[in-house]
């Protein structure tokens, strides 16, 4: 007769996530000494061990939880005894917390979208937003598709060129109360900006007309450029330009301030439109030079040629202070000799 052998299986613990460690003990009984273990662990694993450790894995859809029958042998040393007994392991169904966001760097507001990408059986997702180890929002949803809104939350209102980093983490759960987290870093690069004025100087109604140009509170910044219509005038914060208007219609000249910072954002400012009157240069000449006056009336004839840059202006001639009329191009007058040696004929 060969002795009594039991044995009385527990699992520690019995019941938990995936993964699930499990502290298996056989608990022996009777005539057990030098005896053999053979463990089915009811998911295609075994071990020989007396009181072995097995992780359980539930991973796949339809991510619900699963029971395992661990089940022990135990065989006297003389191979002739056995005994078998087994315990159940409930292993809760997997969840994995994961999203992707349409970018995670720009300047400032970064305005990602963010999409939910968990799986498995997961009743909550709870999110958070960190900005320098600080909570400062959270939000709670049942639905995946429900995500949070990034828009103006991601902002960055350094004034000395550096990064700000903002942390979102998101921590899903189900109903056995499992959990699992993951999170993901922004970082928000500072907008340059700048105050500007341009002033005019002297007769708005001439040209050439002068304008002086100034930048301040420039902040968050590695280069910056004044540029007339496009084209770029100075690399100083101030300066002052005289414009020209050649044509016969105003022309309108376009002034702003650009600044730009070595992490890519980029600042323009308001455009100031100052507007060039046509440029004005009164000149002409006279046919013949040299005249004979009539013997009888002592008149003769002058024609007058106009050379002037007049843009769109109105002429007026006067002749030894009597006008001739206003807004005629080319006048002719008739002169009387009076004896003197020399016609003085004046010209405004």
């Amino acid at each position: 007769v060969y002795p009594y052998i039991d044995v009385k299986p527990t699992a520690n613990p019995d019941n938990g996530c995936q993964p699930h460690e499990v502290s298996f003990v056989a608990n022996p009984d009777g005539h057990y000494n030098d005896a053999f273990y053979y463990w089915d662990f009811g998911d295609w694993n075994s071990s020989n061990q007396q009181d072995p450790q097995h992780t359980y894995h539930n991973p796949s859809p339809p991510y619900n939880q699963v029971v395992r029958n661990a089940k022990v042998t135990i065989t006297d040393r003389w191979t002739y005894c056995n005994a078998t007994d087994s315990v159940e392991v409930t292993v809760q169904p997997y969840i994995k917390a994961g999203f992707t966001a349409s970018s995670t760097q720009g300047c400032s507001p970064l305005n990602p979208t963010i999409t939910n990408t968990s799986l498995g059986s997961i009743s909550s997702y709870y999110w958070e937003l960190y900005n320098n180890g600080t909570l400062v929002n959270d939000w709670t949803y049942i639905d995946p598709a429900d995500v949070p809104d990034l828009n103006g939350r991601l902002v960055n209102n350094r004034t000395d060129n550096t990064v700000e980093q903002y942390i979102l983490r998101l921590i899903v759960r189900n109903v056995a109360g499992c959990r699992d987290t993951t999170e993901r870093t922004f970082t928000v690069f500072p907008n340059p900006s700048a105050d500007i004025t341009v002033t005019r100087i002297g007769d708005v109604r001439c040209s050439p007309l002068t304008v002086e140009f100034k930048a301040s509170k420039i902040i968050n910044d590695d280069s910056y450029q004044w540029l007339i219509d496009s084209n770029p005038i100075t690399l100083d914060a101030t300066g002052d330009t005289s414009l020209v208007n050649s044509s016969n219609l105003p022309i309108p000249r376009g002034f702003w301030f650009e600044v730009s910072n070595d992490w890519g954002c980029h600042f323009e400012s308001a455009h100031e439109v100052v507007t060039v009157q046509p440029y004005i240069d009164a000149y002409f000449g006279l046919t013949p030079g040299e005249v004979c006056p009539d013997p009888e009336t002592g008149e003769f004839t002058v024609e007058f040629i106009n050379a002037s840059t007049w843009g769109d202006g109105n002429f007026e001639w006067s002749f030894d202070g009597s006008g001739q009329g206003a807004g005629i191009d080319i006048p002719s007058h008739v002169f009387t000799y009076d004896g003197s040696s020399n016609i003085n004929i004046k010209l405004e």
